[in-house]
């Protein structure tokens, strides 16, 4: 496709045709595909899983955002550059944002595994158990939060968790550690 077309078909997306975006998604695919896929090769080799169904998505919007950014009147940089350094630069964020993740989890069962139980956390004797520490400071979290630390506890994963509550894995890191304040501070004030 010739550069004025694909500046015509720009337009279009910034006049918010729908089927214009679609059109344009559809030229840059494999350049999507290609950059979710390295980007999914280094994911994997750092062990944090597969990244690529939400990654590509990420590239859709990245894609949409390039083009609404785009200066269809210059012609230093063609589009397909300037959307390949878009698509590489919400990449690299993602990854960024994934490993993150990743060292806030490890951290966070670190914690748990302090001592070889979960009494570093969650301050109870041993035989009580998470079962315990929950019925005994249950009214204090919500049912989600319950959800959350129950699992976590069991050694899920912060993305197995929010794979499996259908939730952002933000969301699940949140409600961690919003359990284990609540927890501690119970104890605390249970000691004074």
């Amino acid at each position: 496709m010739q550069s004025a077309d694909i500046n015509g078909l720009i337009e279009q997306v910034k006049c918010g045709g729908d089927d214009a975006f679609e059109r344009l998604s559809a030229l840059y695919a494999p350049l999507s595909v290609s950059v979710a896929s390295s980007f999914e090769k280094t994911a994997v080799n750092e062990g944090l899983g597969s990244i690529f169904a939400d990654l590509s998505q990420e590239l859709s919007i990245a894609l949409y955002r390039a083009a609404m950014s785009y200066d269809t009147t210059q012609d230093s940089v063609s589009f397909g550059l300037y959307a390949r350094r878009c698509l590489v630069n919400r990449a690299v964020s993602y990854l960024r944002k994934c490993r993150s993740a990743e060292r806030r989890e490890r951290r966070a069962k670190r914690g748990l595994e302090k001592n070889g139980d979960t009494s570093s956390v969650f301050p109870a004797t041993p035989e009580k158990g998470i079962s315990g520490i929950l019925s005994e400071v249950g009214d204090l979290l919500s049912p989600f939060e319950k959800r959350v630390i129950e699992l976590f506890a069991d050694g899920e994963s912060v993305a197995e968790i929010a794979r499996e509550l259908g939730v952002g894995a933000k969301s699940v890191s949140n409600a961690v550690y919003r359990c284990k304040t609540k927890i501690k501070k119970h104890y605390e004030q249970k000691g004074k």
